[in-house]
């Protein structure tokens, strides 16, 4: 790696030193990275989670959304509703807030949804009661019925009428617990580095950003019609 994308170097190669990944010098080589990877054609840039990225990663990208304009490049995000105790909630929320952004509001699982789902998942016969009991539980958040359905199935609750007594007894305390886990291992992947938008159309670039809901009942993504591009 030559030029001025050899500044990223210390962060691709090994975890940065305390304070180091969101360092001028790593961002303006992370962009020029992705700068000249985009001159060899188009380039998507997608990440999950971007709720749980560390400070170097926001910062990086508050860096890049102020400077995609032409390069042929698509970003992808998807986040969870903006948390204050997010490591910098202002970045993800300035994001969503810009007038540039188109933001989709992803809706719940329907109750039958939750059934294909779970029939899917469970590999066996899943009884109707059970998927009401588990959607009500969930509130068709797909996140959450994933946790709910592998804290039931370690604890070998049936999939019938009965088992959607245990499904009831089994959250939130249970749930909550299970969705705790989840994130702190999820979280431990941080990575600083990678995210924003846009794709060139004749002369203009497009991004999209995705954000997703941590509550039962949906998420949201957007879209932001930008340039430059360059955060789960």
């Amino acid at each position: 790696m030559t030029g001025a994308a050899a500044l990223a170097v210390p962060v691709l190669v090994d975890a940065p030193a305390e304070g180091d990944g969101g360092s001028f010098g790593v961002l303006h080589g992370l962009y020029w990275l992705l700068a000249n990877l985009a001159e060899r054609g188009p380039l998507l840039l997608a990440i999950d989670d971007a709720h749980w990225a560390d400070e170097p990663s926001l910062r990086f990208l508050a860096f890049l959304t102020r400077r995609v304009d032409s390069l042929p490049l698509v970003l992808l995000t998807a986040t969870r509703p903006v948390e204050p105790d997010a490591a910098d909630p202002s970045v993800l929320s300035d994001l969503l807030g810009d007038p540039a952004t188109d933001v989709v509001t992803i809706r719940a699982l329907s109750e039958p949804a939750v059934l294909e789902f779970l029939r899917e998942h469970a590999g066996a016969t899943v009884e109707v009661a059970f998927a009401r009991a588990c959607h009500h539980a969930s509130g068709g958040n797909p996140f959450l019925l994933t946790e709910l359905e592998r804290t039931l199935r370690e604890e070998g609750v049936p999939l019938t009428a009965a088992g959607a007594e245990r499904v009831v007894a089994t959250t939130p305390p249970k749930l909550a617990r299970a969705t705790r886990a989840a994130g702190s291992a999820r979280s431990r992947r941080r990575s600083a580095g990678a995210c924003d938008r846009g794709a060139r159309r004749q002369g203009g670039a497009r991004s999209r950003v995705r954000t997703g809901a941590n509550r039962a009942g949906g998420g949201r993504a957007s879209r932001r019609d930008a340039g430059r591009c360059g955060p789960a």
